[in-house]
């Protein structure tokens, strides 16, 4: 019997968590996130009492949110750009572009990029850094 009442008592709490709003629910995880960088979406859905492919959608709407504020950012700044890139992101299609090539003053990455992309990049002003 008492087990029958947890059970009961635990539905109620997550259909409260579940009715949660998607900008209520993105600002909980925000929160989880300042504290914990490394928590599992596994465990962001149980904290929150949504499925996980609901976790990967809020996440996906963030990530998109914070790449629009650091383009704004990117575009009001008076100070140079510098821009760490790993090699082998070059000449990959991203879903989301941080900066346009215009605002980048300085681009450093591991190993030579392709010729062509450093060609333009050079024309429009901008220093290639391989470090």
């Amino acid at each position: 019997m008492e087990s029958a009442l947890y059970a009961k008592k635990k539905m109620r709490s997550r259909k409260k968590t579940n009715s949660m709003l998607q900008p209520q629910r993105q600002r909980q995880i925000l929160e989880i996130l300042r504290k914990d960088m490394t928590i599992r979406g596994s465990r962001l859905s149980e904290l929150l009492g949504v499925s996980e492919m609901t976790i990967r959608r809020d996440l996906d709407i963030l990530e998109k949110k914070g790449a629009v504020v650091e383009r704004s950012m990117i575009s009001h700044t008076q100070a140079k750009v510098i821009v760490i890139a790993d090699y082998s992101k070059f000449g990959r299609v991203a879903e989301i572009s941080r900066a346009p090539l215009k605002y980048i003053n300085v681009l450093v990455t591991s190993r030579k990029i392709p010729h062509d992309f450093q060609r333009e990049f050079e024309l429009m002003g901008g220093q290639v850094v391989i470090a």
